[in-house]
Protein backbone atom coordinates (compact mmCIF):
# COMPACT_ATOMS: atom_id res chain seq x y z
CA UNK A 1 0.00 0.00 0.00
CA UNK A 2 1.15 2.94 -0.87
CA UNK A 3 1.44 6.51 1.04
CA UNK A 4 -1.01 9.18 1.40
CA UNK A 5 -0.36 11.82 -1.05
CA UNK A 6 -3.32 14.15 0.35
CA UNK A 7 -6.16 14.73 2.22
CA UNK A 8 -8.81 16.72 2.09
CA UNK A 9 -12.53 17.38 3.23
CA UNK A 10 -15.85 17.81 1.65
CA UNK A 11 -17.23 21.42 1.40
CA UNK A 12 -20.75 21.93 1.41
CA UNK A 13 -22.82 24.96 -0.16
CA UNK A 14 -23.57 27.64 2.35
CA UNK A 15 -27.22 27.40 1.22
CA UNK A 16 -27.24 23.48 2.45
CA UNK A 17 -31.11 23.60 4.41
CA UNK A 18 -30.76 24.04 7.84
CA UNK A 19 -33.24 21.99 8.13
CA UNK A 20 -30.72 19.34 8.11
CA UNK A 21 -28.45 19.90 10.20
CA UNK A 22 -31.88 19.99 12.79
CA UNK A 23 -31.92 16.50 12.20
CA UNK A 24 -31.07 14.77 15.36
CA UNK A 25 -28.22 12.57 14.79
CA UNK A 26 -26.55 16.13 13.65
CA UNK A 27 -28.12 18.63 15.88
CA UNK A 28 -26.65 16.64 18.76
CA UNK A 29 -23.33 17.28 18.08
CA UNK A 30 -23.77 21.21 18.23
CA UNK A 31 -24.05 23.72 15.63
CA UNK A 32 -21.35 24.32 13.05
CA UNK A 33 -19.93 27.52 14.27
CA UNK A 34 -17.19 27.22 10.98
CA UNK A 35 -18.00 28.11 7.77
CA UNK A 36 -16.53 27.29 4.49
CA UNK A 37 -14.79 30.64 4.64
CA UNK A 38 -13.12 30.54 8.04
CA UNK A 39 -11.77 26.72 7.65
CA UNK A 40 -8.07 26.21 7.04
CA UNK A 41 -9.01 23.70 5.00
CA UNK A 42 -10.53 25.83 2.69
CA UNK A 43 -8.08 29.29 3.12
CA UNK A 44 -7.90 28.89 -0.77
CA UNK A 45 -11.10 28.55 -1.84
CA UNK A 46 -13.47 25.67 -1.68
CA UNK A 47 -14.05 25.57 -5.38
CA UNK A 48 -12.15 21.91 -5.66
CA UNK A 49 -13.62 20.26 -2.67
CA UNK A 50 -17.36 21.88 -3.09
CA UNK A 51 -19.95 18.88 -3.72
CA UNK A 52 -23.02 19.34 -5.91
CA UNK A 53 -26.15 18.41 -3.45
CA UNK A 54 -29.53 17.10 -4.78
CA UNK A 55 -32.75 15.77 -2.88
CA UNK A 56 -34.29 16.64 -0.41
CA UNK A 57 -34.69 16.26 3.76
CA UNK A 58 -37.35 14.10 3.07
CA UNK A 59 -35.97 11.02 0.54
CA UNK A 60 -32.05 12.20 1.29
CA UNK A 61 -29.40 13.51 -0.36
CA UNK A 62 -26.38 12.82 -2.78
CA UNK A 63 -23.60 14.96 -2.44
CA UNK A 64 -21.16 14.51 -5.70
CA UNK A 65 -17.46 15.56 -6.08
CA UNK A 66 -15.28 14.93 -8.98
CA UNK A 67 -11.73 14.16 -8.07
CA UNK A 68 -8.54 13.74 -10.31
CA UNK A 69 -6.27 10.88 -9.24
CA UNK A 70 -3.75 11.01 -11.34
CA UNK A 71 -1.30 7.49 -11.09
Amino acid sequence: MGAAVKTTQIAFPKTYPPRCTARQRIASHGQNSTTNSRDNVFADGSDHELAALSGDTTAGYTAVLTIGVAV
